[in-house]
């Protein structure tokens, strides 16, 4: 199996951010996407979407975040790893077959909401003021 793209390279501590695999080999074993894992760092997800040349999974939440660390401590990087068979896990290697693919997790605070409110027609600009947005920029696919 390779991967030659992870789309987005990251998200936020949350999880939830739909990632994207494109390569080769990704059918489980068994041929089934319910065989399949994606592991980011020592948490892994179940594949929702799959096919030969691409698999879709939702990030998990970032493990090491207890709220107590600063902005600058939580820009994490995890490495990716595939088991297709919900057993062996092996690193996700690119292209070159050599290096390992990795997803960064971004911390991030969102501190107000200007306007917090506006009329239900919408069209209203809102101004969403906060810290850690800048060290994100979400990577292909992101609106």
């Amino acid at each position: 199996m390779r991967v030659s793209a992870v789309e987005p390279t990251g998200g936020f501590i949350d999880g939830d951010t739909a990632v994207t695999l494109r390569g080769s080999g990704f059918f489980g074993y068994s041929g089934h996407a319910n065989t399949t894992l994606v592991g980011f760092g020592g948490a892994a997800q179940e594949a929702s979407e799959l096919n030969a040349s691409s698999l879709t999974v939702l990030s998990p939440p970032f493990g090491g975040f207890n709220g107590s660390l600063g902005v600058a401590a939580l820009n994490e990087s995890v490495a990716l790893s595939l088991a297709l068979n919900l057993l062996d896990f092996e690193p996700a290697a690119g292209e070159d077959g050599a290096s390992a693919l990795r997803y960064t997790y971004y911390y991030h605070t969102t501190s107000v909401l200007e306007p917090s409110g506006g009329p239900s027609v919408g069209g209203t600009h809102v101004a969403v003021l906060g810290s850690g947005f800048e060290s994100f920029d979400g990577g292909a696919g992101w609106p």
